[in-house]
């Protein structure tokens, strides 16, 4: 469903990259059409791929965050886990929201551990741009 080897980009002049401004207007859109209810179907979305994507440990998850510029991941702690992601591609430089703003990131993050690990993991984010902060950070939430 998410196979991203064999998508192909048919933009010889533009490439495969865009402003980071016309990224967050649509990966802010579906707010004005559903409200909160977004951040499910957002955390949802980036799950579902992180699975998909087959990385085979950290240091992918690192390379493969980098490299498609969704942020800079560092593993602060394994068991539970603790992330943070500098230089986020949803919120970094937003002003304070007052309320966490990556959905995606923490459900694409959980489903790359869960690939990796082998068990269930889900994320909650307690650092963002949208809280105040200058990084994102997100706990493995323990059930």
């Amino acid at each position: 469903m998410y196979d991203l080897s064999d998508l192909v980009v048919e933009r010889q002049k533009l490439g495969n990259v865009t402003d980071i401004k016309i990224f967050r207007v649509l990966r802010f859109m579906p707010y004005s059409i559903i409200g909160d209810g977004a951040n499910g179907i957002l955390y949802k979305n980036g799950k579902d791929l992180g699975r998909n994507l087959g990385l085979n440990g950290a240091s992918e998850a690192v390379k493969f965050m980098h490299e498609n510029r969704i942020g800079e991941l560092e593993i602060l702690q394994e068991d539970p886990y603790h992330l943070r992601v500098d230089e986020c591609l949803s919120c970094a430089g937003l002003p304070e929201s007052g309320k966490p703003l990556c959905h995606f990131e923490g459900g694409l993050l959980a489903g790359i551990i869960e690939s990796v690990s082998g068990r269930a993991v889900d994320f909650r984010e307690v650092k963002c741009w949208g809280l105040g902060n200058g990084t994102c950070e997100f706990k493995e939430f323990v059930r």
